[in-house]
């Protein structure tokens, strides 16, 4: 390639939108709680490169695309039956996305989600993946602070609940509980490595015992 081409080549792709890599959406089946991660899947990739998708149309026939077996396969069938008919079954995407959540969806996502809640445990996982959790879950049901608070403390790691419950103020708000927990679990965390370097380097200093007198004259 010539000096030219190589140049003419650089300034075509500074020219190019480079869209962000959105990771594709996995087939669905109609399992119902699969439901909300193929819909969540299907709105980043389709907003996140909107520029393919320039009509509700282009969107709706791309998340059909990826509905494959199972129930969901009669349903993509007569939705599909009737786009080749000359038909609109849905005109707008959000429509689409509405009917999928009523046909396959959680019937009860507030009870589901208050059921979760209580079964949820932190055991050896980190307060920060625990609360993550919680928080997903939380935001599903309509709880006040207080009972919410009563489902956090309940699933903490007993020696963390402990660790609150030991602070001069105990927190009064879901906000505060989420903060201290999180403060104290990073804490005992740090405490556990640094004690194991400190542990390590204490053994690297330590005097060795003598072995004996020395190496004995090779024999002849």
């Amino acid at each position: 390639m010539s000096p030219r081409e190589e140049k003419e080549q650089e300034e075509a792709e500074k020219g190019k939108v480079h869209l962000p890599k959105f990771v594709l959406p996995q087939p669905f089946d109609g399992t119902m709680k699969d439901t909300k991660s193929f819909i969540s899947s299907l709105i980043l990739y389709i907003y996140g490169r909107k520029a393919e998708f320039p009509s509700n149309e282009s969107k709706i026939m791309f998340a059909l695309t990826y509905i494959q077996g199972g129930k969901a396969q009669y349903w993509k069938n007569e939705a599909t039956n009737l786009i080749a008919a000359g038909q609109k079954p849905l005109k707008y995407f959000k429509d689409f996305i509405a009917q999928m959540e009523a046909q396959f969806g959680d019937p009860s996502p507030k009870a589901t989600a208050i059921r979760k809640l209580k079964t949820l445990q932190q055991g050896s996982s980190s307060v920060d993946e625990y609360i993550l959790q919680f928080k997903a879950k939380a935001s599903q049901t309509d709880l006040g602070d207080t009972t919410l608070i009563e489902y956090l403390k309940a699933r903490l790691n007993p020696m963390l609940f402990k660790s609150i419950y030991q602070l001069l103020v105990i927190p009064e708000t879901l906000k505060k509980w989420y903060e201290w927990a999180q403060k104290l679990d990073w804490q005992y965390r740090q405490e556990q490595t640094e004690s194991k370097l400190l542990g390590h380097a204490h053994m690297m200093h330590k005097p060795h015992k003598a072995t004996g007198g020395g190496h004995k004259r090779a024999q002849a």
